[in-house]
């Protein structure tokens, strides 16, 4: 009685206690990980979204539009 008094803490054993413990740190190290791809996905979209150049590469039209309109309105506007 005394020996399995002293393997049990509040009514949960040794045992399961680390197999508890066990879970608990892989459940973090996922979150951990499912973290870490989506900070680099929102990264990749960040750096995609701001990238002018592959703008002008795959739109070049709009972007000729765009930049010629944008010209005429500042050299329209310092007169």
């Amino acid at each position: 009685m005394a020996g399995e008094r002293e393997q049990s803490y509040r009514g949960v054993r040794r045992d399961d206690r680390a197999d508890e413990l066990r879970v608990i740190q892989e459940e973090i190290a996922r979150a951990r990980d499912e973290v870490a791809r989506s900070v680099m996905a929102l990264k990749d979209r960040v750096v995609d979204s701001v990238d002018w150049r592959g703008f002008v590469r795959s739109r070049p039209r709009v972007a000729f539009f765009v930049s010629f309109g944008l010209g005429l309105w500042l050299g329209l506007r310092r007169r």
